[in-house]
């Protein structure tokens, strides 16, 4: 019989020493000058699925001495009988870095100053004595992972002080999460960010922009976010001049290909195949009825290919991003050229108001709305008439939730919960690297305040992107971005307790079982039904380990 596991993990501490050890949740910002306000304490328990990520924060605290090359190292975690172990490629550390968020954002903060968000390379540290400093460290639990408990330890060396050792207890629940998120996820990888940020280093790197692209791909995809939004479809102009190449007469989708292939390889799910652009963006007052005809033509020719490739399913037109009221008749026009070619199409529509979804009923297959606007949208009638649902989340409205950097990590994290509440079937975000001003510096990766500037888009903190560059042409990823991994897998609990409740009433499973089971998928005391949500990071451990232990429990009575 397979068991359930829970990785445990205790902590030698430096109590009444040069420094202390405290245990945090990966679902709290550590600031660095405030007093820590977690846990010391000598154990801490977090648990898995195969195929799953988990974080916590350990947190190196000085007694009241300044603390100089500090490092952290990790050791394979082996199974207790010595039959298997989890090597630590699998274990990953990261410092956590800070950008100094200014004042001038136009909504409310609690604070201004230096934010944790980048997670920087594992490296060496100073700490002062009026300061702490949080070390982000992720558990990965590979798909072969045996059942059965895991032993390790993380080693602390302090150069001007004595070492400390956190000894590590790892398993893992005995069901594995899926390589495709169930949640539908897209995102955009701005050429243009990465073309001007290494611009002065490209050659050096002996890196083109496109290897560089590759590396952002794979990060983005690790967490579970796809870089659908312009692998496929090029920068929003209409007929892309990249990655396809040639002309409408010889087309080329040979790099679109490649790059397709690389993504869905590692679990993209959805991708736009082409833009109808946005006039008033353009200065444009109609679509043309020459780029109409162009655009008629690409899309034949494209849908066609993908159909081939047995894409098409994955694939989105998107129409005029968050047309105003007086484009709606343009949105409906150029909706019907798209169906014209091909019923198959699906019309993708992202709305920031909300009226237009009943406006242009009809005319859209999947209607792109923000979380915070979902109630005011009616879009509840357009599901019902089998429409899918998107959500998303931008600088307009930016009520809460959103992925600024001064909000709660709650916010990013229940996302995908909330995909779940209002049944939507995918969650788009608009850019992960849109750095503008950020010019290329070491100094970025290489020091824990950062230089980074955080209000690249306008004084929205953190807008406009997950990633941040890293050296040699890597991407870092943001503790925002955890954060939407860690929501895209809870989604995909929930999604594997459903399908193991549609095989129970098939096999009969006494109807207390999926009474409870169905409670769970309720969200109930994290997700109210407008909408609301928690603000403890305890009420969302407890939920999911509950819908853990569900999943296993009813997976047993169903084999």
């Amino acid at each position: 019989m397979k068991t359930i596991i829970f990785l445990c993990i205790s902590f030698a501490i430096a109590i009444g020493g040069d420094y202390q050890i405290g245990i945090e949740s990966s679902m709290k910002k550590i600031f660095l000058d405030e007093t820590f306000k977690g846990e010391i304490k000598d154990n801490v328990e977090i648990s898995l699925a195969k195929n799953e990520y988990e974080s916590f924060q350990l947190v190196i605290i000085p007694n009241g001495k300044d603390l100089k090359g500090v490092k952290v190292s990790i050791t394979d975690l082996t199974k207790e009988d010595g039959s298997a172990k989890i090597s630590k490629e699998n274990l990953k550390i990261n410092v956590v870095g800070y950008v100094n968020v200014k004042k001038g954002a136009p909504y409310y903060v609690e604070r201004i100053g230096w934010y944790p968000d980048v997670l920087l390379p594992n490296m060496s540290f100073d700490v002062t004595q009026n300061e702490v400093q949080p070390i982000w460290i992720t558990v990965y639990a590979p798909k072969t992972a045996l059942p059965g408990k895991y032993t390790g330890e993380v080693n602390i060396h302090v150069s001007n002080s004595t070492p400390s050792v956190v000894k590590l207890s790892v398993g893992v629940y005995d069901f594995e999460l899926p390589k495709k998120c169930s949640l539908k996820t897209m995102c955009w990888v701005s050429r243009s960010s990465i073309n001007s940020f290494y611009a002065t280093v490209l050659e050096d790197l002996g890196l083109e922009v496109i290897d560089i692209m590759k590396n952002y791909y794979t990060v983005l995809l690790e967490h579970k976010l796809g870089p659908g939004g312009e692998i496929a479809a090029g920068t929003g102009g209409g007929i892309p001049s990249w990655p396809v190449k040639g002309n409408l007469g010889d087309l080329n989708f040979s790099l679109m290909d490649e790059l397709l292939q690389f993504a869905i390889d590692r679990g993209m799910n959805s991708f736009v195949m082409a833009y109808a652009p946005n006039l008033a963006r353009g200065g444009g007052k109609e679509y043309s009825e020459e780029f109409k005809n162009k655009f008629a033509k690409y899309l034949k020719e494209v849908s066609k290919h993908l159909e081939e490739k047995k894409w098409l399913d994955m694939a989105y037109v998107y129409v005029f991003d968050e047309a105003p009221r007086n484009f709606w008749p343009e949105v409906k026009k150029i909706s019907r050229v798209i169906k014209g070619v091909n019923p198959k199409l699906k019309v993708f529509q992202c709305l920031n108001e909300p009226a237009g979804v009943k406006e242009l009923s009809g005319y859209v297959d999947v209607w792109d709305i923000y979380v915070s606007q979902y109630n005011a949208s009616g879009v509840i009638e357009e599901q019902q008439k089998g429409k899918e649902l998107w959500l998303a989340v931008c600088v307009y409205p930016f009520d809460r939730p959103n992925v600024f950097i001064e909000y709660s990590v709650i916010d990013v994290r229940i996302l995908p919960w909330l995909c779940w509440h209002y049944k939507a079937s995918g969650f788009e975000y608009w850019c992960a690297n849109s750095w503008a001003n950020n010019a290329y510096s070491e100094e970025i990766w290489s020091k824990i305040k950062t230089p980074w500037k955080p209000n690249t888009f306008s004084n929205y903190n953190g807008e406009g992107y997950l990633l941040y560059p890293g050296p040699k042409g890597t991407a870092l990823s943001s503790i925002r971005l955890v954060a939407l991994r860690d929501g895209f897998e809870d989604h995909d609990y929930f999604t594997i307790l459903s399908e193991k409740i549609k095989e129970a009433k098939k096999r009969g499973v006494p109807f207390a079982t999926i009474d409870e089971s169905e409670k769970l998928l309720s969200l109930e005391g994290v997700i109210t039904s407008k909408g609301g949500y928690t603000e403890k990071p305890e009420d969302i451990t407890k939920l999911r380990s509950k819908i853990a232990l569900q999943i296993e429990k009813i997976s047993k009575l169903v084999k």
